[in-house]
């Protein structure tokens, strides 16, 4: 915020809260198949302690299958499989610049 402004102030009930989180993590409505690294791009990757967890994270959020999670990251490469902090495994969507790459 810029100095001499006056900050906004929203007044949301639960429910509106609710709703906007629940939107953003696309659990709301699932979103079509070809959106699928769009959609983990957009929940910071699916975190877990199993890749079982993770696919059935996407699977929930985009019209897919477990298949169609594995293809993404094996085949295609539009996600990428991390293994960060804590020991826990994230595929994420795989950056720009790596697009066109084989590895």
């Amino acid at each position: 915020m810029l100095k001499g402004q006056t900050p906004v102030v929203a007044e949301l009930s639960w429910p509106q809260v609710h709703a906007f989180r629940l939107s953003g993590h696309h659990l709301i409505r699932r979103a079509p198949k070809k959106d699928l690294a769009r959609v983990v791009g957009d929940i910071g990757g699916a975190q877990a302690q199993l890749m079982s967890a993770a696919e059935l994270q996407v699977g929930v959020r985009v019209q897919c299958n477990v298949k169609d999670v594995r293809t993404a990251l094996w085949k295609d490469k539009s996600l990428v499989k991390t293994w960060l902090m804590r020991g826990t495994l994230r595929p994420l969507k795989r950056p720009a610049h790596l697009h066109g790459r084989d590895g």
